[in-house]
């Protein structure tokens, strides 16, 4: 159990279950027990990097599920010609988003098209379609997103998989819970790592965001 600051919210992570291995070092394992320090240096910045692949996916879910929240309550009418605005910030608007229905019912589908490829104001690549399954506003207890990757990329990791959102709050504490299913990571050089994990996310102190 560890403390992290997020977003400038501190949060309590809890991590249950985390399976992250090489698909192609399984035969090489049976052929030589230990492997060079360049190949263990090489595998563990290949395992950060899946990691901050799945985290990227989250946190432009997150940005996207809370402003398609605001928008759907007539929260923030303002912001209705020039919607997303924050998420642009991040991915640019060359990114394709759709929004199904585009008004204030649930289920809905929003999905972020990134076609063939593009360098986004972040300085990262990203390729293919995030593809986010609402029950619910977001914010509101009980709500599951659903987000399924489509010929996903980004940097040079193909990433797959399904991710699952779900908020459990109640009495006013907020908490979420986030599942990562069938992941899967492919870099260039073949080699690929299977992802699986599932994670709590408690906010336990309130601090002003960054305007």
């Amino acid at each position: 159990m560890k403390v992290l600051s997020i977003t400038r919210i501190v949060i309590i992570t809890v991590t249950l279950s985390l399976t992250l291995f090489t698909f192609s070092c399984k035969k090489e394992a049976t052929q030589k027990e230990t492997m060079t320090e360049t190949e263990a240096t090489e595998y563990s910045a290949e395992s950060m990097e899946a990691e901050a692949s799945y985290d990227d996916v989250q946190d432009i879910s997150m940005t996207a599920a809370d402003e398609e929240g605001i928008i759907s309550a007539g929260k923030s009418q303002e912001a209705k010609p020039f919607p997303f605005l924050r998420l642009r910030v991040r991915i640019g608007a060359n990114a394709t988003i759709t929004v199904t229905p585009d008004d204030n019912t649930y289920p809905k589908t929003v999905t972020i098209d990134f076609g063939n490829g593009q360098t986004c104001p972040d300085g990262k690549f990203r390729k293919g379609k995030i593809v986010m399954h609402f029950t619910a506003p977001i914010r509101r207890p009980g709500a599951v997103v659903t987000i399924t990757l489509v010929d996903f990329q980004i940097g040079r990791a193909k990433i797959e998989g399904t991710k699952v959102i779900t908020n459990l709050s109640e009495n006013g504490n907020i908490k979420f819970s986030v599942q990562v299913t069938d992941g899967k990571v492919t870099f260039p050089n073949g080699r690929g790592y299977q992802y699986e994990k599932l994670k709590y996310v408690k906010q336990i102190e309130n601090l002003r965001k960054p305007r």
